[in-house]
């Protein structure tokens, strides 16, 4: 038995045909970005960046190509 971060697990799986992942979720990690407060431009252009990648599907292109997309 394992846990972690799903996409990578489920990527495993697939390969392996002896293992397999359970559908519920017993946990959720909530990622978070940190900028030094003093820094509000850069603040800013961070929540932009990440509301705009969120819109148009950037973001979730990144985490499926980089870990694998969760079937």
């Amino acid at each position: 038995m394992v846990a972690g971060i799903r996409q990578p697990l489920e990527a495993t799986a697939r390969q392996h045909a002896g293992v397999r992942v359970l559908a519920d979720n017993f946990t959720e990690i909530q990622q978070a970005i940190c900028v030094a407060r003093a820094d509000v431009d850069r603040f800013h252009a961070v929540n932009d960046a990440l509301s705009e990648w969120r819109a148009d599907g950037i973001l979730q292109a990144l985490i499926a190509g980089h870990l694998g997309q969760a079937n």
